[in-house]
C-alpha cells in the first residue's frame, strides 16, 4: 500500500454514496481487496454488501461478530443486522498488521469490538483513524470527556489512552470519527493523496 486516498462524500444524490464515491477514482467494489469494519453500526457497516463480490475480503473483531449474534430481532442500538447478517466476514484479534503498514488496533468501549486503523506511511508519517473509537477531537482531551455512544465506558476510557499513547509515540496525525472541523485540512482524492 503506497497511498491512502481518502473520498471526499457529498449530499445524498451526488458523491456521497460509496459506489459514486469509488466510481470517481476509477475504481467499483470489486477492485477492492480488503474490507475492514470498523464495527458493525449502520453508519459504518450499511455499505457492506457491495463488498459481498466473492473477491473482497471483508473482516471485523471478533468480539463485534460475537456481541451481534446476542442482538434479538432486527436491530439493536446502531446495529441493523440486515447490514451484515449472512455476509462472509472474517475475524480479526487484537492488535494486528493487516497488510504491511496497515494495522488494526483493538478500540472497544463504543461498541464491542471497535478498530481503529493505524496506516504507517513513508512521506507523510503516522495516521490514527479512530473511527467512532472517538468521536470528536475535543473527546480526545486529555483529559478523555464524553462520547456520542458509549457501550462501556471503563473500555471507552482505556481505548482512548491507548490511541493517545500510540499517537504520541509514533508522532501520528489522529483523524476522528465524526470531527466535521478536520474535513477541510484533509487531502481528497482523486486530487490529493496521502504517501
Amino acid at each position: 500500500m503506497n497511498n491512502y486516498f481518502p473520498v471526499k462524500t457529498g449530499p445524498v444524490g451526488g458523491s456521497g454514496f460509496l459506489d459514486s464515491s469509488l466510481a470517481q477514482l476509477d475504481l467499483e467494489p470489486t477492485d477492492i481487496d480488503l474490507l475492514v469494519l470498523s464495527h458493525l453500526h449502520l453508519d459504518h457497516a450499511g455499505n457492506a454488501r457491495l463488498f459481498d463480490n466473492g473477491k473482497t475480503r471483508i473482516v471485523a473483531n471478533r468480539k463485534e461478530l460475537d456481541g451481534v449474534r446476542g442482538i434479538m430481532g432486527q436491530s439493536s442500538g446502531g446495529h441493523l443486522k440486515a447490514d451484515f447478517e449472512g455476509l462472509p466476514i472474517g475475524a480479526i484479534e487484537g492488535d494486528t498488521e493487516i497488510v504491511p503498514g496497515v494495522s488494526v488496533i483493538d478500540t472497544p468501549g463504543h461498541t464491542w469490538g471497535t478498530m481503529s486503523l493505524q496506516v504507517d506511511l513513508p512521506e507523510d508519517g503516522t495516521k490514527i483513524f479512530t473511527s467512532d473509537a472517538v468521536y470528536l477531537r475535543d473527546s480526545f482531551g486529555p483529559p478523555a470527556v464524553g462520547a456520542a455512544i458509549v457501550w462501556n465506558n471503563l473500555l471507552w476510557l482505556e481505548s482512548v489512552e491507548k490511541l493517545r499513547t500510540i499517537a504520541e509515540r509514533t508522532n501520528a496525525e489522529i483523524f476522528f470519527g465524526h470531527e466535521t472541523e478536520q474535513v477541510s485540512q484533509l487531502r481528497w482524492a482523486p486530487e490529493g493523496r496521502y504517501q
